[in-house]
């Protein structure tokens, strides 16, 4: 049973998380690197690079705690399943 859990949750197709990963992080640091250009060409001040700096760092945060949610939720299940570390 434990074998059947593992070859299910090695599927990207079961892993939402991990399908949609990608688009995510180029969708989080796109403004970021905007205000960049914008402070660069001087239309905009460093403020504003700071805070898409500290919105992409809270954005990682949280895709860090979920990866690790996941993870931690995958454990569980090889244990709830009879699953043993060797």
């Amino acid at each position: 049973m434990v074998k059947d859990v593992e070859q299910f949750t090695a599927k990207p197709e079961t892993n939402l998380f991990r399908k949609s990963k990608l688009p995510l992080n180029r969708h989080i640091r796109l403004p970021g690197s905007e205000a960049l250009m914008r402070y660069r060409g001087g239309t905009a001040n460093y403020l504003d690079v700071l805070d898409s700096q500290r919105s992409l760092f809270q954005s990682e945060l949280t895709l860090a705690q979920a990866r690790n949610n996941e993870y931690q939720g995958l454990v569980q299940l090889y244990k709830a399943l009879g699953g043993g570390w060797k």
